[in-house]
């Protein structure tokens, strides 16, 4: 129950890879058409919360094929 959720991945060196928003917060692992490469990844997620508390959660997560 949130009224606003994003998304950002990023590479390991910290370059933003996608921002993710609205209905679809979906990746297809390329950037720019072209997949990118087994690895690790990182990512933030901003929430607004019904009563317009935010919360932020940071992570990773291995990209594999």
């Amino acid at each position: 129950n949130y009224k606003k959720v994003s998304v950002k991945i990023y590479d390991r060196t910290g370059r933003l890879l996608k921002t993710l928003t609205g209905e679809n917060l979906t990746w297809d692992g390329k950037l720019n058409g072209v997949y990118m490469p087994k690895n690790d990844y990182w990512f933030t997620v901003e929430m607004i919360g019904l009563n317009d508390k935010s919360m932020s959660i940071v992570g990773h997560f291995s990209l594999l094929r």
